[in-house]
Protein backbone atom coordinates (compact mmCIF):
# COMPACT_ATOMS: atom_id res chain seq x y z
CA UNK A 1 0.00 0.00 0.00
CA UNK A 2 2.27 2.26 0.60
CA UNK A 3 4.08 1.94 -2.49
CA UNK A 4 1.36 2.94 -4.50
CA UNK A 5 1.22 5.91 -2.36
CA UNK A 6 4.66 7.12 -2.95
CA UNK A 7 3.98 6.23 -6.87
CA UNK A 8 0.20 8.46 -6.87
CA UNK A 9 2.80 11.37 -4.85
CA UNK A 10 5.85 10.83 -7.89
CA UNK A 11 3.52 11.33 -10.66
CA UNK A 12 1.56 14.14 -9.33
CA UNK A 13 5.34 15.85 -8.52
CA UNK A 14 6.35 15.14 -11.76
CA UNK A 15 3.95 17.18 -13.49
CA UNK A 16 3.57 19.44 -10.68
CA UNK A 17 7.42 20.74 -9.40
CA UNK A 18 8.76 21.52 -13.10
CA UNK A 19 6.29 24.56 -13.08
CA UNK A 20 7.97 25.66 -9.89
CA UNK A 21 11.26 25.15 -12.07
CA UNK A 22 12.29 22.10 -9.16
CA UNK A 23 12.59 18.69 -9.36
CA UNK A 24 11.97 16.02 -7.13
CA UNK A 25 15.10 13.79 -5.08
CA UNK A 26 13.11 11.62 -3.68
CA UNK A 27 9.51 10.18 -1.65
CA UNK A 28 9.47 8.53 1.65
CA UNK A 29 6.40 7.60 2.97
CA UNK A 30 6.92 4.90 5.97
CA UNK A 31 5.74 4.26 9.48
CA UNK A 32 7.73 6.44 12.57
CA UNK A 33 7.04 6.05 16.46
CA UNK A 34 4.22 8.60 16.26
CA UNK A 35 2.35 6.96 12.86
CA UNK A 36 3.03 7.46 9.03
CA UNK A 37 5.03 9.91 7.62
CA UNK A 38 5.14 11.41 4.37
CA UNK A 39 8.55 12.75 3.36
CA UNK A 40 9.10 14.89 -0.29
CA UNK A 41 12.97 15.86 -0.81
CA UNK A 42 12.71 18.68 -3.65
CA UNK A 43 15.91 20.14 -5.34
CA UNK A 44 16.61 23.15 -7.26
CA UNK A 45 19.62 24.74 -8.91
CA UNK A 46 19.54 28.00 -7.04
CA UNK A 47 18.82 26.03 -3.82
CA UNK A 48 15.45 25.31 -2.02
CA UNK A 49 13.33 28.70 -0.29
CA UNK A 50 11.02 28.46 2.85
CA UNK A 51 8.53 29.26 -0.16
CA UNK A 52 9.33 26.49 -2.45
CA UNK A 53 8.57 24.10 0.77
CA UNK A 54 4.95 25.83 1.63
CA UNK A 55 4.05 25.71 -1.86
CA UNK A 56 4.69 22.01 -2.90
CA UNK A 57 3.09 21.39 0.58
CA UNK A 58 0.03 22.82 0.22
CA UNK A 59 -0.24 21.50 -3.39
CA UNK A 60 0.95 18.32 -2.03
CA UNK A 61 -2.14 18.34 0.51
CA UNK A 62 -4.66 19.71 -2.15
CA UNK A 63 -3.94 16.52 -3.93
CA UNK A 64 -3.79 14.21 -1.44
CA UNK A 65 -7.39 15.32 -0.31
CA UNK A 66 -8.78 15.35 -3.60
CA UNK A 67 -7.62 11.50 -4.19
CA UNK A 68 -8.01 10.82 -0.61
CA UNK A 69 -5.71 7.65 -1.01
CA UNK A 70 -4.00 7.72 2.21
CA UNK A 71 -6.23 6.25 4.60
CA UNK A 72 -4.57 6.17 7.94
Amino acid sequence: MSQLIIDKVRIFLSIFLPTLGLELFDVQFRREGHGWVLRVFIDAESGITLNHCSDVSRELGNYLDVEDCIDH
